[in-house]
This record gives C-alpha cells, structure tokens and sequence, in this order.
C-alpha cells in the first residue's frame, strides 16, 4: 500500500478504528522485534514500515485531539464573549436610562422654574395693568 493511500485510509478511520490499527500494529512491531532479535526475521524493512504506521496513527490521534480542544477552546471563547457584551449591553442600557432620566429631571426643573417665571411675571404684570385701568377710568392717562 502506497504511503498516500495509508494516510487517507487512517484519516477516514473514526477514532475506535484508529485505536486498534494502532493496538494491531504495535503488536505486530513486537512481534516482529522478536523475531529480529531471534534470528528469525525474514523483511527487516517492516520493522521501519510498522514504525512509520505508529508514529503516523499517532500524529492523526493528536491532531484529532488537538482539534478537540481547540474547538472546545473557541466554544469557551465565544461564550465568554458573549457574556461580555451582553454585560456590556445592560451596562450601555444602564447608562442611557441613567441619561434619560437626568434629561428628564432637567426638563422637569426646567419647567418648574419656567411656571415659577411666569407665575411671577403674572404676579407683578396685573398691579400694572390694574393701575393703567384705573387711570384710564379716572381720566388722568
């Protein structure tokens, strides 16, 4: 099996199937071993092959894993930022009520002063336009 063919055929293995071609093959590594150290080996060039075929199982194992927390990560990340803007969205509408409502209690005090002005001006206006009525009756104007 060419070594492309191997790669593909490990990455579409789920990870219980990768599992146990890493159990399968390491036992045949050990076997194989055996056999070296006995004499009895016939391919010595297998010995490499099966060790290339762990540490590439392996590589997709930790790649996979990598990914696993990486998404977990960025999940966690995005939840935490989400929980910031939504804080910072009640402290935003916080805010703009608090303003509202300090518009509102300026305008309010505005007004008060406004109808205390007027009721004045009214006040001190109507001895004027009594006196200038009773001129006008008296005929002195």
């Amino acid at each position: 099996m060419k070594t492309s063919e191997l790669r593909r055929e490990l990455r579409d293995m789920d990870d219980d199937e990768l599992y146990n071609r890493l159990v399968e093959t390491r036992q045949e590594l050990f076997n194989l071993k055996f056999q070296s150290v006995t004499g009895r080996l016939d391919n010595v060039a297998r010995l490499s092959q099966l060790r290339r075929e762990v540490a590439r199982i392996q590589t997709i194992a930790r790649e996979r894993e990598i990914a696993m927390f990486e998404d977990e990560f960025a999940s966690a990340a995005a939840a935490e930022t989400r929980q910031k803007v939504a804080r910072a969205s009640v402290a935003a509408a916080v805010e703009v009520a608090r303003e509202a409502a300090l518009k509102e209690d300026e305008h309010a005090d505005h007004e008060e002063v406004g109808d205390a002005e007027s009721e004045e001006a009214n006040s001190q206006s109507a001895p004027i336009a009594d006196v200038a009525k009773d001129d006008a009756e008296s005929g002195e104007a």
